[in-house]
């Protein structure tokens, strides 16, 4: 959530740092909620799939989940 609320505000670098680190949490845990929010975040960067810091994080979390 707190990712989604960086990315809000235009902060993308950080908004990604954060999703990454989420996304790295929720491939550990049997919460579908937290999945949910991981997806849900990975959709509002949809916008912005050609930054750098986007492909960056898809990078990193592409097998994660």
């Amino acid at each position: 959530m707190l990712a989604t609320a960086r990315l809000g505000l235009g902060d993308l670098d950080q908004a990604c740092t954060l999703g990454s680190e989420a996304a790295q949490q929720a491939a550990d845990m049997r919460s579908v909620r937290a999945h949910e929010y991981v997806q849900d975040f990975e959709r509002r960067l949809d916008p912005y799939r050609d930054a750098t810091p986007v492909r960056d994080y898809r990078d990193r979390t592409a097998a994660l989940m």
